[in-house]
């Protein structure tokens, strides 16, 4: 029997945080679907085709109510055309972080590992 092994560097978990993305002139304000220290899958209203370069505002919670942002570079490396029964169109894309500094690689990752350890 074969075992299938995860293809993913970084541990990812589920979770809905505020996100930011600036393509051009244009924002987008969405939520993550799920987040790593290297990438995020999220819904927006608009196409955006893989290898679109983004700017990229993530927020999330710290201790005491307070949060942490961080901003970076990425580009888009999956779009999945999700059409509603309403008629619209909406898409979920996958991110990956192409330029993040390691200090805030560093805190995105202490966060997806508490999370992480909170649901085990």
């Amino acid at each position: 029997m074969s075992q299938v092994s995860e293809r993913r560097r970084h541990k990812r978990i589920d979770s809905r945080l505020p996100l930011k993305l600036k393509e051009g002139d244009y924002d987008l304000i969405t939520e993550t679907k799920n987040v790593s220290c290297s990438g995020a899958y999220c819904e927006v209203n608009r196409y955006l085709p893989p290898l679109t370069k983004v700017e990229i505002t993530l927020v999330f919670p710290k201790a005491k109510g307070e949060t942490e942002t961080v901003n970076c570079q990425g580009i888009v490396v999956r779009t999945d055309h999700m059409p509603y029964s309403n008629g619209t169109n909406h898409y979920c894309i996958a991110v990956y972080f192409s330029d993040i500094n390691k200090a805030d690689m560093s805190k995105l990752n202490s966060f997806v590992e508490a999370q992480a350890s909170n649901l085990n």
